[in-house]
């Protein structure tokens, strides 16, 4: 066919069809298309600009004399894009930027047998002071994620001229805050979402008397003056319909709150002392129950059983719901099925047995450098070469096979009565499931136990035998995810006689259910 009709023809397709393909198309698929489409290439471009990251953090992680010359043209990389993206027309097409930083600690104190390390430091400095002079150039720009940045009266100058930011991340060490208090007057009245590692930054960078008066959502890791704090956001958040606070690290008691406060309020995440002191009369719909924390152990569980009341107290049905840290009994998930019958979504985190150390050894073995050859290699940057050298595996089509994966067909057991049992393994998990004991609220959809701080996990046919009893008993059920396997089962289908559950890397599995059907 001839290019000029071939042209044509190729505009008489609908954009539709066009964004279709772009969704279905594997990345290196659509970088084949776009180099023989322009028309495609042309389409694609805003999806392609939408949303941008980098993570300095993970090129200086586990670094070694293997392979810092490969990160440091990386990071050579990086800068050379950072800077080409503020200066190109495509910076108005970008809308999101997640940014990690990562540790300021330079990463020449650490490698003392590399002469030239110091290369990689002077570029991580040149991508920071690159993205934060040119923050301002991207003017479409509604969501952004900092990790670890030096925050500075210039830094927030340049964030104050987003008139379009909607969504803000800021993760800031204390360390990392160079700027004085009185010269920080931070305001947006676009921003309707602010997550915050600590309070400290809230009342150090957003001004008291204008601030941000359409907030909607706000989300802080670590409250050490929780009274401070909500005499800070109570008048000043009168929108607010989402609040979560990770952990409260205050001796001092819960301070009462006015009744009036966050009328709007329909999401909320915090200890047990703030579900208590804000569910009541509120039209809670989302909660999640953070677990309390102490240096030697956990707080007994009484400590959320208050919280729980709590929020059954709500001026609306709670339909999603995230517990912590519990000591499984049937007498438990009957409470949760009395207290929240309208439910949908449920998170169960059985308690842990004992202590978890998420962390290796203080003790690490470090070889001596008398013993070891200075690396000399001087690595040559240039910046119009930079991106004639990326590595085979981002150049490559070729396509990764997918594992083709059967289908297996179980059969539901007959429900039993198992007695009394209280929770003392997975396996009685298992065991209360499948002889329909495991009691959930009637119309319940989404089912997760969280069990990531467990020693044991579930088999393959473990979970097949928990997710019979649980397709037997609950009709309405339509996602499952079992402790840390990290495999989610997605109802595909429901026939009379069976249900079809789906997960991936693992296939599919068909429920066949017994004579008497559903319960």
């Amino acid at each position: 066919m001839d290019q000029p009709v071939l042209e044509r023809s190729l505009d008489l397709v609908p954009i539709e069809i066009w964004v279709l393909c772009w969704t279905l198309c594997s990345r290196r698929q659509i970088r084949r298309l776009s180099l023989v489409c322009k028309l495609f290439r042309s389409i694609s471009l805003p999806f392609l600009f939408k949303d941008q990251s980098f993570h300095v953090a993970a090129v200086c992680h586990d670094l070694s004399r293997d392979n810092w010359v490969d990160r440091l043209h990386r990071m050579h990389r990086m800068a050379i894009r950072v800077e080409r993206l503020a200066e190109s027309p495509f910076a108005s097409l970008i809308s999101s930027w997640q940014v990690i930083f990562g540790n300021e600690v330079p990463v020449g104190s650490q490698h003392k047998d590399i002469e030239n390390i110091h290369l990689l430091d002077e570029m991580r400095i040149r991508v920071l002071d690159t993205f934060r002079k040119t923050l301002h150039r991207y003017p479409k720009l509604s969501s952004l994620d900092i990790q670890k940045n030096i925050v500075d009266a210039a830094f927030l100058t340049a964030l104050a001229s987003l008139s379009e930011l909607k969504h803000l991340k800021l993760y800031i060490p204390d360390k990392l805050v160079s700027y004085s208090r009185k010269h920080v007057a931070m305001t947006s009245e676009s921003l309707q979402s602010l997550d915050l590692n600590r309070d400290t930054l809230l009342f150090d960078v957003f001004s008291r008397d204008i601030g941000l008066p359409n907030l909607v959502s706000l989300s802080i890791g670590i409250v050490r003056h929780t009274e401070q704090l909500f005499s800070h956001i109570i008048d000043r958040f009168p929108h607010l319909e989402s609040l979560a606070i990770d952990s409260i690290q205050d001796t001092s008691p819960f301070p009462n709150l006015p009744r009036y406060c966050f009328p709007k309020l329909r999401s909320l995440t915090g200890p047990p002392s703030m579900i208590e002191a804000l569910a009541p009369n509120r039209a809670i719909s989302h909660a999640v129950v953070r677990q309390t924390w102490r240096m030697d152990h956990l707080v007994p569980i009484d400590d959320s059983k208050q919280a729980r009341i709590a929020l059954s107290r709500s001026s609306g049905p709670v339909t999603s719901l995230v517990l912590p840290g519990l000591i499984l009994s049937l007498g438990l998930l009957s409470s949760v099925a009395d207290l929240f019958p309208d439910l949908r979504e449920l998170t169960l985190t059985p308690a842990r047995g004992g202590p978890v150390w998420r962390y290796g050894s203080c003790c690490r073995y470090f070889r001596s450098l008398d013993t070891v050859e200075a690396d000399r290699r001087l690595p040559i940057l240039c910046e119009e070469t930079a991106f004639d050298a990326s590595p085979l595996d981002e150049l490559s089509d070729a396509e990764e096979e997918v594992e083709t994966v059967g289908e297996r067909t179980i059969t539901a057991p007959r429900k039993m009565n198992g007695g009394h049992m209280e929770w003392e393994c997975i396996k009685t998990l298992i065991k209360w499931m499948s002889l329909g004991l495991f009691t959930l609220p009637p119309n319940i959809e989404v089912l997760h136990i969280d069990g990531s701080l467990l020693y044991e996990g579930m088999s393959v046919d473990e979970e097949y035998r928990a997710l019979a009893g649980l397709t037997r008993d609950f009709p309405t059920l339509r996602e499952v995810q079992f402790l840390s396997s990290g495999w989610t089962w997605i109802r595909v289908s429901q026939e009379e006689s069976s249900t079809l559950w789906k997960a991936d890397r693992i296939g599919c599995v068909r429920i066949l259910l017994p004579d008497e059907g559903f319960r």
